[in-house]
């Protein structure tokens, strides 16, 4: 639980972190601006350090100072902008506020636990003249308590979530209260490899500059520094990025979005994540377009359909749960896996050409789609990777790499770490057929070693599994299985190190 401090005198001030970007509406009026680049966003938290995506630290740097320089200055705030440093505690900014005679302190409540219990702390340690106010995220459709109430309920599936979001907010909702479409979800197409088409990149602005001197004389713990770095860092950017893909990429959305495309990075994908989790985009104004659009001038319901699905539905699903369910999640480890990765899981040398081919676009893009996401995360699991390594190496290739995006999406989705208190009833385990199904090029070698980490697994886990999964294995001769099992040896003993 948040603080119970609420009351609100004398001088106040705003403490703002990176992905708090918000419109100067959306702020509280306040005196001063203590507006911080937390070293737990940055990854040189002393405690929990990580290395980083360029991409992701050129966006963090860049749209700060854009927010900095187009935002709040202009509104004529007073700003005490923090910058980044190892020694830098996520509480310092509320406890220099009070230093300062600030007595009303206003904090957005986090999502990361982390971050929240930080803060708390900070606050616990004010005196009783301070208080601190704490604020709903404006990116979110709901508010903390409303996201408690629905997880206390009995009914807190997905499908039950959804149709609450979109009765509650009225999008695609017919004149007789029913789901446009006839369906919540409808019926998805075969997936089917998106054409390429042109899409609009940005980063040539002097924020990016600056970001890339910035990144290259105060950090080393970083991945892969992009060349062309083609991130949108301010709000008339990305609200241009969105409606590139509203014109032309929405279209053909629903098909592509589950298709493995191994040679584009944008195909059938909206990359409008890391703008909502940053505040350039707000989830309501995304959706207020698109079902506009779609009125003017209609295309298929589908992709608008799963386009809500995913921003309404998913993305305010996962957060939920996140806050409700997971806080003790990131340090379970329910199977015991212990192999950690060798570099060449990030200098794409694994000699499994899908996934090298994942590794290449994520160190080139810092962008790792939703299907990306699940072959990797698969393939991890049936190696027996410690979920520590597993969420380290989506937040280090990853521009959307948000402490709890990662452990919904990769742990509680895709790991076996949770136990019985898993998202789904169980992660998704593929085999090589289907990831050659899903658009991976078919190639005995790199499916044999595949498979046989796949047999493995099942066999080590079998009491865990689905019955039709253990059955199928077993249907597999004796003399597959044991050739198999030769393959994912050697493949463990060279790209892998025992824990």
């Amino acid at each position: 639980m948040f603080g119970s401090k609420k009351v609100e005198a004398g001088k106040k001030a705003l403490v703002l972190f990176p992905d708090q970007l918000f419109k100067i509406d959306d702020l509280p009026s306040v005196d001063r601006i203590y507006f911080i680049e937390d070293p737990l966003y940055f990854g040189n938290d002393k405690t929990y350090p990580y290395k980083i995506h360029g991409s992701k630290i050129i966006f963090l740097r860049a749209s700060m100072q854009a927010y900095l320089g187009e935002e709040l200055w202009p509104a004529k705030l007073e700003i005490d902008y923090m910058e980044n440093h190892p020694d830098l505690w996520s509480g310092a900014a509320v406890a220099r506020a009070a230093l300062d005679g600030y007595e009303t302190i206003y904090v957005f409540k986090p999502n990361d636990h982390r971050l929240k219990e930080r803060l708390i702390k900070a606050e616990q340690e004010l005196t009783d003249e301070y208080s601190v106010v704490w604020l709903d995220l404006p990116n979110f459709y709901l508010q903390t308590q409303e996201i408690r109430e629905f997880f206390d309920a009995k009914k807190t599936d997905f499908k039950n979530f959804y149709q609450w979001q979109r009765e509650r907010f009225n999008i695609l909702i017919g004149k007789d209260y029913k789901p446009v479409g006839g369906d919540w979800m409808l019926p998805e197409p075969k997936p089917v490899k998106q054409a390429s088409v042109g899409m609009r990149s940005f980063g040539n602005n002097k924020y990016v500059a600056e970001a890339y001197h910035y990144v290259e004389n105060r950090f080393s713990h970083y991945h892969n520094l992009p060349e062309d770095f083609i991130w949108p860092v301010t709000r008339e950017e990305a609200g241009q990025w969105h409606e590139d893909f509203l014109s032309t990429r929405l279209a053909g959305y629903a098909a592509g979005s589950h298709q493995l495309d191994l040679e584009s990075s944008w195909s059938g994908r909206s990359l409008i994540g890391t703008l909502l989790e940053s505040g350039l985009v707000y989830p309501q104004e995304a959706l207020k377009l698109a079902t506009q659009n779609h009125s003017k001038k209609p295309g298929e319901l589908v992709d608008l359909e799963l386009y809500v699905r995913n921003i309404l539905g998913w993305r305010e699903y996962m957060r939920g749960y996140y806050l409700e369910r997971c806080v003790d999640l990131p340090g379970k480890n329910e199977l015991q896996a212990s192999r950690v990765m060798t570099s060449a899981w990030i200098d794409a040398q694994t000699g499994l050409e899908p996934v090298d081919a994942i590794i290449r676009k994520a160190r080139r893009t810092g962008y790792i789609s939703s299907q990306e996401r699940v072959v990797m995360a698969s393939l991890m699991q049936i190696i027996g990777f410690h979920p520590q390594n597993v969420i380290a190496w989506f937040r280090e290739m990853s521009i959307d790499s948000s402490e709890w995006q990662l452990v919904t999406n990769v742990l509680a989705v895709t790991q076996f770490a949770g136990g019985k208190n898993l998202l789904t009833a169980q992660p998704v385990l593929l085999s090589s057929s289907q990831l050659v199904d899903m658009g991976a090029h078919a190639d005995q070698t790199w499916q044999e070693i595949w498979d046989g980490l796949y047999s493995r697994f099942i066999d080590m886990h079998r009491t865990r599994l689905d019955k039709n999964v253990v059955k199928l294995h077993d249907a597999l001769g004796e003399d597959i299985k044991r050739v198999l099992g030769y393959r994912a040896g050697d493949f463990l003993a060279e790209y892998t190190v025992r824990g």
